[in-house]
């Protein structure tokens, strides 16, 4: 239909009307561009909302926690950083920023978390631990 130039007019006219190329141009764009109703879109030079990783959480700075539940379009620029619970550490990317293309920084890249390593023992200058396992006698050190 689009490839032939003409928009149908319906029933009682039955023909066709070549739109003018600006015309054409704006409907188009206006079906690009134009978000949502009640959406709250900015429409150009923001990025939708992008969920956390699994365990783990987004900070958002400068708003509070009810804005968080209510926007669905942060502003260009806009950095969001991810966080995990204590006992996890995130691999991949930790801060995304919002580009002028409505995309986020970095999205080739997953972000997780994962369980943290366990601490280091701590050792003596031989190398030995200087804590015996658990259930073995300490000896004196």
């Amino acid at each position: 239909m689009w490839g032939t130039g003409c928009i149908p007019i319906p029933y009682p006219h039955s023909h066709c009307l070549s739109p003018p190329p600006l015309q054409m141009l704006l409907l188009l764009l206006s079906v690009v561009l134009i978000p949502d109703p009640g959406s709250g879109a900015l429409g150009l030079n923001s990025c939708e909302i992008i969920h956390p990783p699994r365990d783990g959480g987004i900070r958002y700075r400068g708003l509070t926690p009810d804005q968080v539940q209510t926007v669905r379009f942060l502003p260009f620029d806009y950095e969001i950083e991810y966080v995990c619970r204590p006992d996890r550490e995130i691999v991949g990317p930790k801060v995304r920023k919002c580009l002028p293309n409505g995309t986020w920084t970095e999205m080739g890249h997953a972000s997780r978390c994962r369980e943290s390593p366990p601490a280091p023992t701590p050792t003596v200058g031989t190398g030995h631990r200087a804590f015996p396992p658990s259930g073995a006698p300490a000896l004196g050190i």
